[in-house]
């Protein structure tokens, strides 16, 4: 137990001093929690409370004594509850005068001469939430959800009468109630045949066409560009020893070989060469002649040919 000593003021005149201690209990033996500053301990061990506080650790301020629906921070304050004002919390606000209710909710005042905390709550109808009735719930959480087949129920726009589905793939229909079938129409083109591979489909494309849809001619495929020199079926002429020689590129064919220029114009094959020059939908492809006197390219056409 812990004591602290009080001791007596001077004695005057003839009179003899007396020491008196006071017992006061600071420690262990008052109750756990008594509060510090708002209360201190009897030698029996009871927390006692300072003017304006209570409660069984004297954290408790008391408000004024006329605070009717209020409460305090500090003694002697009167902070009024919702729904209340006036210097001793005794006036109704009435909230539902304000008319906080949306549509065909009701208000109902939770104050008054009825008690409570003078505030409002507003009792809405069915199909409606939230704190003012403001939100409908909407026919997904009204009537529960008419999707089948695992759709999800939407409520688009919370204010729609009927609800949409939102349907899982490979299904249709308002409620989902109808199995798509993702050959049908025929995606395929070309003659192509759709194979289902749920959820999706794959073309079984016939000879000569590719692409997801069968939708490409491998005939009209271009080839990627490769090195500048050769993108072109092309004749290069020059000198080599005092003879004219070519280098002869016929990408299309992919022939290349050296020749002297005379000889090689001569040769009845050249004809036939160029004539490969053109795909089966008889488009023409260029032929460049490359000579070295000019370094000019020459387009070889049908006309030339004809001359061979």
């Amino acid at each position: 137990m812990i004591y602290d000593r009080l001791w007596t003021h001077d004695c005057l005149f003839i009179s003899v001093c007396v020491c008196v201690c006071v017992c006061v209990c600071l420690g262990s033996e008052c109750g756990a929690g008594c509060h510090q500053h708002h209360g201190f301990c009897e030698q029996s061990g009871e927390c006692r409370c300072r003017a304006g506080w209570r409660g069984a650790a004297c954290d408790q301020c008391v408000p004024s004594p006329d605070c009717v629906h209020g409460a305090c921070e500090e003694p002697g304050q009167c902070i009024c509850e919702r729904g209340w004002t006036g210097a001793r919390c005794d006036r109704d606000v009435h909230q539902c005068s304000s008319k906080p209710c949306s549509g065909n909710s009701t208000c109902v005042e939770t104050g008054g001469g009825g008690g409570g905390g003078g505030g409002c709550v507003c009792l809405c109808p069915p199909g409606f939430t939230g704190d003012s009735c403001q939100l409908k719930k909407g026919p997904c959480s009204v009537n529960g959800s008419r999707c089948q087949n695992g759709g999800t129920c939407v409520n688009t726009s919370g204010f729609d009468s009927r609800c949409s589905c939102l349907c899982p793939p490979g299904f249709t229909g308002a409620v989902c109630e109808m199995e798509l079938d993702v050959c049908e129409p025929n995606p395929c083109v070309n003659g192509g045949r759709c194979v289902r591979r749920d959820p999706t489909y794959t073309c079984v494309c016939p000879h000569r066409f590719t692409g997801p849809s069968c939708e490409l001619h491998i005939s009209k495929l271009k080839p990627k560009p490769s090195d500048p020199l050769v993108t072109r079926s092309q004749i290069i002429c020059f000198s080599v020893l005092g003879l004219l020689t070519c280098l002869v590129v016929l990408v299309t064919t992919g022939i290349v070989f050296f020749n002297r220029c005379e000889t090689w114009m001569a040769n009845a094959k050249y004809s036939q060469l160029v004539r490969q020059q053109r795909d089966r939908q008889r488009e023409q492809h260029s032929l460049n002649i490359i000579l070295p006197e000019k370094i000019k390219l020459s387009n070889y056409s049908k006309e030339d040919e004809k001359q061979l």
